[in-house]
Order: structure tokens, then sequence, then C-alpha cells
């Protein structure tokens, strides 16, 4: 088995996980962290970030609908009303982590920053198409829209610029 054809290794993830030595290769091949991380601090690949996201969308818009169905059954609203983007928050700190650990990195600012914007407004587009559903659900969507546009062009993005400028 060559190094390219890993079982854990997605094809479009090939080119973006050389900057382990060997020993840190073997090393996290063994770790059960997840999402795997190289010595920086960089997600490895692809699919472990978009499987970070979905785990972390999940639990946050959960734990959203348990707060409002507790608020309205004590009285203090209406269920549904919370906003669903409420449910990005952890998503939204892995991006965060995910920003720091490319450090040193010139263009990690002018790319999140880029990024950012197109995934909101997209995100917020699709939130306000759906404005016929209750804010919960539709910021839900919104969010999740958000960080599955955000997840390729963050993860491309930043190991195409930073070949570039290394």
């Amino acid at each position: 088995m060559s190094r390219h054809d890993h079982p854990d290794r997605d094809p479009a993830d090939r080119h973006v996980a050389e900057d382990f030595s060997s020993d840190e290769k073997a090393s996290a091949e063994r770790a059960t962290a997840w999402p795997r991380r190289n010595h920086a601090g960089r997600i490895v690949t692809y699919r472990h970030l978009l499987e970070a996201v979905v785990v972390l969308l999940v639990t946050g818009v959960v734990a959203v609908v348990i707060v409002d169905a507790v608020s309205t059954w004590v009285g203090f609203g209406d269920l549904g009303q919370t906003s669903g983007w409420l449910g990005g928050v952890m998503a939204f700190w892995l991006f965060v982590e995910e920003f720091r650990a490319w450090k040193g990195t010139q263009s990690r600012w002018p790319l999140g920053l880029a990024a950012g914007v197109v995934a909101l407004a997209v995100g917020a587009a699709v939130g306000g198409v759906l404005s016929f559903l209750p804010p919960l659900a539709s910021g839900a969507i919104g969010v999740a829209v958000f960080a599955f546009a955000y997840a390729p062009l963050w993860f491309f993005g930043i190991r195409r610029l930073s070949a570039r400028e290394g």
C-alpha cells in the first residue's frame, strides 16, 4: 500500500496531508483523537473536517431545540422562535481553531474573510428564502448551508494559497 492509498484517506485529500513526518504519520494513524490533526493543529483531511462539522451542527441544533422546548415549557416564548443560527456556535468554533492553526500563513486573513462573507451570504440567502418556517428551522438550515459552504472554501483554499506562499 503506497502512502497515498491509506483506507481512511479520501482521494480528494491525496496531497493535503503531506506535511507529516513519518513518525507523525504513524502516530496520527494510531491516534484516537478526532478529527485528526497534524503537528500544527490543522485538520488533516477534508473528510474529517466535514465529519466534525456534521457532528457539531447536529449537537448544536439539538441543544438549541432542547433549550427552546424548555423555555416554551416554562412560559418564556413559543416553540420554534429561538434562532437556529445558534446551533452553529460549535462548528464556528471549529473553524476558528482551524484558522488559528494556520498562524504564520499570510493569506489566512483575506481567505478567511472572503470565505466567511461568501458562506454567510449564501447561508443568509437560504435562511431568508425559508423565512416562512419558524426561526429555529430556517436558522438551522441557514447555518448548515453556511458551514458546508465555508468548509471547502477554507480547507482547499488555505492549502492552495499556503503552497503558493511557501
